[in-house]
């Protein structure tokens, strides 16, 4: 089963991810939004972090494997994995272009 998020590289991007939205939220003078963005994509982190491991717990896993869908349930449960694993990093580009949209220079005449 793919638990990329609970351990591996979903979770090491979704933190590096979470680093460079703050390092671009100083660099372009706007710490505050460059924090929320940090601590926006680390809480969608760790709610993808919970629903991972409570997909992969045995009681949900369990019923999928008893309801006779082996092998579909296995390869849904993996793409649903694999799903959650990519909403920490949409979080953070969304907020990659709410940093760079609040930090866009103005055209002066």
């Amino acid at each position: 089963m793919n638990t990329i998020n609970v351990s591996g590289a979903g979770l090491s991007f979704g933190v590096l991810a979470a680093a460079l939205i703050l390092l671009l939220g100083i660099w372009r003078k706007r710490r505050d939004l460059g924090t929320r963005g940090m601590w926006g994509t680390l809480g969608m982190l760790a709610l993808t972090s919970l629903g991972e491991a409570l997909l992969v717990s045995t009681g949900f896993t369990g019923r999928f494997m008893l309801a006779g869908r082996g092998f579909v349930g296995l390869a849904f449960l993996s793409l649903l994995s694999l799903a959650l694993a990519f909403l920490p990093l949409y979080v953070a580009a969304n907020w990659v272009e709410v940093i760079l949209r609040q930090t866009r220079p103005s055209a002066e005449p």
